[in-house]
């Protein structure tokens, strides 16, 4: 099997002097995978076991080349076996944590540590009662992380947060409930460390067309949707999410009719493929609350991405790919005056 191909696409955006790499990617738990077998009976046996993909999954790691990895679905195997391995070559460090008690899996946040000093991480966790037993499975991880290189200055801090989001087509109003809770966080945090830029980004098991990308990339909310003007949360992460403005690293905002229509069509580039089912889930948004970060004057850029492949591999995970998603990666740009 040929490795699969991906090209760097450049935005050719100036470059605003402190450069930040960053990677966002649901790496398939041995735990996940162990549990829901007949998702992969296409796979061969080999290509599912955990040494083999722990080999893949470092190697890919490595390749990434990023300053920043934000993973989603480490189990404390893959932590042991990869996670840790990995910041030892790579003279990184990482934040890790997993849901509830009774998680077994949860998400990291690894960085280099010649360019960044940790100020504080945070476990966002979806507890009872407002969350069922199975939605306090998930997790979100907030890191305040701070430039190095511009540490004496007050607008040298970064917000990352990273998540996975419950999955299920039906629970999409969860979804939604857990990206509020994770935005209340992110807020009071912004409101502490003077409104930084924020990095927020995983697996959110929606689709572009779905509200919960609407509302994250401020696309006006659907009258016609079962959600508008009854659940008064969602009105309340509508008004929450605007306040950051946050834009995606990868093209997703109203680049054609068909958006508005809920026909939008990614060209058929996908981020997932579980069972033959394709799926665009994973994402990077950037914003700052204010959102005073795209203004021309705060000198910030989206400079580039990964792409995603326009033949999405039908079988996954295989003999080069470890998981069943891919990483989506992207390169920003910011001044710290």
């Amino acid at each position: 099997m040929e490795s699969l191909s991906r090209s760097w696409v450049d935005n050719n955006v100036e470059n605003y002097g402190f450069e930040m790499r960053i990677c966002s990617y649901n790496i398939l738990s041995n735990f996940a995978l162990n549990n829901n077998l007949y998702l992969y009976s296409r796979c061969l046996p080999e290509h599912l076991n955990p040494e083999y993909r722990s080999n893949l999954l470092l190697s890919e790691l490595s390749q990434l080349r990023s300053d920043v990895l934000c993973l989603q679905e480490v189990d404390q195997e893959i932590f042991d076996t990869v996670v840790t391995k990995h910041c030892l070559s790579t003279q990184s460090s990482c934040s890790y944590y997993r849901g509830s008690d009774f998680a077994k899996n949860g998400c990291c946040i690894i960085y280099k540590n010649q360019k960044f000093e940790l100020v504080e991480s945070e476990r966002i966790v979806f507890a009872e009662p407002e969350f069922s037993y199975r939605e306090s499975m998930y997790v979100a991880v907030v890191n305040v992380l701070k430039n190095k290189s511009n540490s004496g200055k007050n607008d040298s801090i970064f917000i990352i947060c990273t998540t996975h989001l419950v999955y299920g087509q039906d629970l999409e109003l969860v979804r939604q409930r857990q990206l509020k809770h994770i935005l209340n966080i992110i807020n009071e945090k912004s409101a502490l460390y003077n409104d930084p830029p924020v990095i927020l980004c995983g697996d959110f098991n929606s689709l572009p067309t779905n509200e919960l990308v609407s509302i994250m990339i401020g696309r006006p909310p659907n009258p016609e949707s079962v959600l508008f003007g009854y659940d008064t949360s969602f009105s309340e992460l509508y008004s929450l999410s605007n306040q950051f403005q946050f834009k995606s690293a990868y093209p997703l905002e109203d680049e054609n009719e068909s958006f508005q229509s809920g026909q939008y069509d990614m060209g058929f580039r996908f981020t997932s493929c579980v069972d033959g089912c394709m799926s665009y889930v994973d994402y990077i948004f950037v914003g700052r609350r204010g959102g005073e970060m795209f203004d021309a004057d705060r000198r910030f850029s989206i400079r580039g991405y990964l792409d995603l492949p326009e033949v999405m591999p039908y079988i996954l995970p295989n003999e080069r790919l470890p998981s069943d998603h891919l990483p989506i990666k992207a390169k920003l740009s910011f001044s710290h005056s």
